[in-house]
């Protein structure tokens, strides 16, 4: 079951955003690390958003899992030209299987994907 959360583009509300996931991994039969990595993950997705977002802006978080993969999507408005943060990004490359940036109509999409160990199998 996919879910979604809005946050304030705003720091203090990315601890909501890795509460979130960490619930929604636990459900999807993620592993501890597992749980971690995602964590840390849409932790520095959000916090890469914050930085090219105004006070008035929101994020979007939508989580999925196909029962193999839980998928991680994050978005916000693009105010300027997209330039991540490099730690940040180098951070989301290790521990996510796949990343993408998506840029247009305004808007940044983050996307994560990260393969599930699956515990008890």
């Amino acid at each position: 079951m996919p879910v979604s959360l809005t946050i304030p583009a705003d720091p203090a509300s990315i601890r909501l955003a890795r509460l979130v996931v960490s619930g929604y991994a636990a459900q999807a039969g993620a592993t501890v690390d597992e749980i971690d990595d995602l964590r840390t993950v849409v932790d520095e997705l959000c916090s890469m958003l914050v930085a090219h977002a105004t006070s008035v802006d929101d994020l979007t978080l939508r989580l999925s899992s196909d029962g193999r993969a839980l998928h991680a999507f994050v978005s916000g408005p693009a105010r300027e030209s997209w330039m991540p943060d490099e730690l940040a990004e180098g951070i989301v490359k290790v521990l996510a299987d796949i990343y993408e940036v998506r840029v247009g109509d305004g808007q940044v999409e983050l996307t994560v994907e990260k393969q599930l160990e699956l515990v008890g199998t």
